[in-house]
């Protein structure tokens, strides 16, 4: 299952979210950004884990933890849409 980006949700380079549709913003961690910027890109769930493993010093056990994790947030605020 892939997810994609709202339209109407932006992402600044110091991991500023802000959604214009409801003026929510979040603040992101440095995995949550290259999560965010990955999916932006349209990248899939297997490429973000490869670039992941490479970037960040982590099992696949933690990405795949950290990652569902993540996901699960960004789909309750509704700030990303499987595809």
């Amino acid at each position: 299952m892939e997810f994609q980006l709202k339209k109407s949700v932006a992402i600044s380079n110091s991991g500023f979210l802000f959604d214009s549709e409801t003026g929510e913003s979040y603040s992101l961690n440095a995995s949550g950004i290259h999560f965010l910027e990955s999916l932006k890109s349209g990248k899939t769930r297997e490429e973000i884990k490869h670039d992941s493993l490479n970037v960040f010093d982590i099992t696949e056990k933690v990405f795949e933890k950290d990652f569902f994790d993540f996901v699960s947030v960004l789909l309750s605020h509704q700030l990303i849409e499987r595809v």
